[in-house]
């Protein structure tokens, strides 16, 4: 077998286990799964599975990592002169595409984080770095202007901001409707506020920041409910 379809087979049993350990995870929560449980429903024994994946944290975040991964590259290759929410949303469609039959199980995988609140802390810690860093470095080409300024800074959080409160209200939705879509009519309502847009669109706007403070804090409970469950454990 060459070496092209070694990686192929690795990429399909990563994936089957994935799968396997997602549907665990929804149907029995996340923290009472064990790695045992897991590889006896794939069918393998606990070996076979730390070959693919470090521990059940790694399959657990394996999704997420990719979707941020896909969605920081087709950023970062999108032209400069594309105006900046047109580029953020033409990334989200190229990562979605790359992502290929994955939807289903990102809703499946947004619930369990939901779900689980020390999971969103850690996912937070290592993800969100990734995307501000690749939306400042967006945000700066198309302003002229530094990453670490005032005003790339801000357009940076709401970029960041919106995208967070789109993709929750399409994982409570159970995935129903294009997130892409989703998000061009969110940045449609923002454009619409900075430019002086009608009245419904700025009463839409301030609902849309209402629901984005409540995740906000919810993330923030979320977080602290984490910490003390570390300090719990130990």
């Amino acid at each position: 077998m060459t070496e092209g379809g070694w990686e192929l087979r690795r990429r399909r049993v990563a994936h089957d286990i994935e799968e396997i350990a997602l549907a665990c995870f929804a149907r029995d929560g996340y923290h009472q799964v064990t790695v045992e449980q897991i590889a006896q429903a794939a069918g393998m024994h606990e070996r076979t599975f730390f070959r693919y994946f470090a521990s059940k944290d790694d399959v657990m975040l394996a999704l997420p990592r990719r979707s941020i991964e896909a969605l920081c590259s087709s950023l970062r290759n999108r032209p400069e002169e594309e105006p900046l929410y047109d580029a953020f949303v033409s990334a989200v469609t190229e990562a979605a595409t790359e992502l290929g039959d994955d939807t289903d199980l990102r809703v499946v995988s947004g619930r369990i984080f939901l779900d689980t609140p020390d999971l969103i802390a850690r996912a937070s810690g290592e993800f969100g770095a990734l995307l501000s860093d690749s939306v400042a470095a967006a945000v700066a080409a198309r302003l002229g202007d530094t990453p670490e300024s005032l005003r790339v800074g801000v357009v940076t959080a709401v970029l960041t901001g919106v995208t967070f409160h789109v993709w929750n209200r399409w994982l409570l939705s159970g995935g129903a409707g294009d997130v892409a879509r989703m998000l061009k009519s969110a940045f449609d309502l923002v454009e619409a506020a900075h430019l002086g847009g009608d009245r419904s669109d700025r009463d839409e706007l301030e609902r849309l920041r209402a629901e984005m403070a409540e995740l906000i804090t919810e993330r923030d409970i979320f977080k602290r409910a984490a910490a003390l469950l570390v300090q719990a454990d130990v």
